[in-house]
């Protein structure tokens, strides 16, 4: 009997033991989830009050409609995000410098004409202007108005 006893403690001790490695786990995988999600939620786009507020160096990311450009300098307009696919105007301008370490997703520098709509991600400079990393070509994808 002593034996059995001990043996149902044992199976008690291991079952509680792998349950408590379960919660962790499960806690582990919860927490991770959470701030992938935050960091997702961060790369939204800046609103023109953050952009206009970001320092020297800040790294950003907006979305854009191209007004003009002249070798890797774009002149573009800041939009406002209303759902995934539509987005409106604002009176924010941003200009945006590409250079050719800049990466081009869905598209390629050709498609960066007037009225094209890009996501930029980038770095702030000393002058306000956008310092390009990556633009994604939205144009055709998204609605503007």
């Amino acid at each position: 009997m002593s034996k059995s006893s001990s043996l149902q403690r044992a199976g008690r001790l291991w079952i509680g033991l792998t349950m408590l490695v379960l919660l962790v786990l499960v806690a582990v995988i919860l927490g991770a989830a959470q701030r992938e999600r935050q960091m997702s939620s961060g790369a939204a786009a800046s609103g023109a009050e953050q952009l206009l507020q970001a320092a020297p160096g800040t790294k950003t990311k907006v979305v854009v409609e191209v007004e003009k450009q002249n070798n890797g300098m774009f002149t573009s307009r800041l939009l406002d995000r209303q759902s995934e696919t539509v987005y409106t105007r604002t009176t924010t301008p941003v200009t945006i410098l590409a250079d050719g370490n800049t990466r081009y997703v869905m598209g390629k520098l050709a498609d960066l004409h007037p009225a094209a709509v890009v996501h930029v991600t980038g770095t702030v400079d000393a002058d306000r202007h956008v310092k390009a990393d990556q633009i994604v070509i939205l144009t055709g994808y998204v609605q503007v108005h």
